[in-house]
């Protein structure tokens, strides 16, 4: 299976040595990711609506970790960036960085569908 396709958005070698070169199961695990936090869409919008930043600033936490483990870097950093905007009670800025963690996992979606039509 090439992968190569998912390197605008996956750091490829690191994350495959971490899944032991298992490349079904790093497309299962971006899948589920993706299946996740879309279906975490709404609630992210309600708490980023209800300037609720504990919350806000725990789920980016959280997603910064999926993100460093899966290799997604550009997820990592506005997962990261959500963090702090929410540790800082910046609901603009908190917006911008769901927005942009909102659009890669978008982004990885489009390209593990046109993978499986390969």
């Amino acid at each position: 299976m090439d992968l190569s396709s998912l390197a605008s958005e996956v750091e490829l070698e690191s994350t495959l040595d971490r899944v032991c070169d298992d490349k079904a199961l790093l497309v299962e695990l971006l899948g589920m990711l993706v299946d996740d936090f879309k279906g975490e869409q709404a609630e992210f919008i309600a708490h980023l609506e209800n300037e609720d930043y504990p919350w806000l600033r725990s789920k980016a936490h959280h997603h910064k970790g999926i993100g460093a483990n899966l290799g997604l870097l550009n997820f990592m950093a506005a997962a990261k960036s959500l963090e702090t905007f929410a540790q800082l009670a910046n609901q603009a800025k908190c917006k911008e960085a769901f927005q942009e963690m909102l659009n890669t996992v978008l982004h990885v979606e489009e390209l593990l569908t046109n993978l499986a039509e390969k």
